[in-house]
C-alpha cells in the first residue's frame, strides 16, 4: 500500500468512526452570573432579659442580671475568699429533694449544688470554681440555669468585656 492509500484510507477510517459517534452537542450559551446571594443571617442569639452589671468586692466578683424593673433575677458570683462560685436564680423555689442546678453556657451544662435547707429568695447553689467555665463564658452565645422543672432562659449573656473583668476577678493573683 502507497503512502497515499494508507492516508486515504486512515482519513476514511476517521470519517466512519466520527459518523458513527453521538453527534455533537450544540455550544451552550454561558450561564448569566449568578445573581448575589443575601449574607447569612447571623447566628440566633439568646433574648435579653434585662441588664447585667459586674459586681467587685472584698470577698469576690459577681455578675448580676436585673430585669426591666431593676430586681435581681440571676447573679453567678466566685467567693475567692472560699474559692467557690456560686449561682442564685431569683424566679426558682426550693425543692427539699432537689439539690442539682445546672448552669448552661451555650450546650454545656454546669452543675452547682442547691442550698436546700436555708431559705433564701429563689435557689442558691455552689460548685468549686470552674476553669472551663471561667475560659467560655467571654464567648458566650446563651446562658441558661435549670432546676427540677423550672428553667430560666436562653438568656443573653454579659458582654465579653463584661465577661472578661468577671473572670479576672475570678481567677488566683
Amino acid at each position: 500500500m502507497s503512502p497515499r492509500h494508507v492516508f486515504a484510507a486512515t482519513f476514511v477510517a476517521t470519517l466512519v468512526l466520527n459518523a458513527c459517534s453521538r453527534p455533537a452537542e450544540p455550544p451552550r450559551p454561558p450561564e448569566p452570573p449568578a445573581a448575589p446571594q443575601p449574607p447569612a443571617p447571623p447566628e440566633p442569639t439568646a433574648p435579653s432579659l434585662g441588664n447585667w452589671t459586674n459586681i467587685a468586692g472584698e470577698e469576690g466578683v459577681a455578675l448580676l442580671l436585673t430585669d426591666e424593673e431593676g430586681n435581681g433575677v440571676f447573679q453567678l458570683a466566685c467567693m475567692k475568699a472560699e474559692d467557690r462560685m456560686v449561682v442564685r436564680v431569683a424566679p426558682f423555689r426550693v425543692i427539699e429533694s432537689e439539690e442539682r442546678l445546672s448552669f448552661g453556657v451555650d450546650d454545656d451544662p454546669f452543675v452547682f449544688v442547691a442550698e436546700t435547707q436555708t431559705p433564701t429568695v429563689g435557689v442558691e447553689a455552689t460548685s468549686p470554681i470552674v476553669p472551663e467555665l471561667l475560659a467560655r463564658l467571654p464567648m458566650a452565645r446563651q446562658l441558661t440555669a435549670s432546676y427540677g422543672a423550672s428553667t430560666l432562659g436562653p438568656m443573653a449573656p454579659p458582654t465579653p468585656e463584661q465577661s472578661r473583668r468577671f473572670v479576672d476577678g475570678c481567677l488566683p493573683g
